[in-house]
């Protein structure tokens, strides 16, 4: 995403099978959050996920970012240890694209 010539955010999706897609990264800077970036990347992402015959969309979030994706129509499916903070779990969240 950008504004004015700067980059404030991006995305990355991932391909798990043929029916299930990865938002392996949603990312908007600070300052830029709560003005609509998120949710365009968002439905950015859920576009593509489509295009790609996925029936849902794989969501591994940051504790803080999980009310943005319920939000935006995800359901909590379970929880999923981080790779990068030992002891952390994380919220497993999918979001139905059919």
């Amino acid at each position: 995403a950008e504004l004015n010539r700067q980059v404030v955010g991006f995305y990355a999706v991932r391909i798990e099978s043929e029916v299930l897609c990865e938002l392996d990264a949603l990312f908007v800077l600070p300052n830029y959050m709560g003005e609509g970036v998120g949710s365009e990347l968002l439905k950015n992402a859920t576009a593509l996920a489509r295009s790609l015959s996925a029936r849902s969309l794989k969501i591994v979030s940051d504790p803080n970012a999980k009310d943005f994706y319920l939000k935006a129509g995800a359901i909590v499916v379970g929880e999923e240890r981080s790779s990068s903070m030992k002891g952390r779990q994380l919220p497993l969240l999918a979001l139905p694209l059919t």
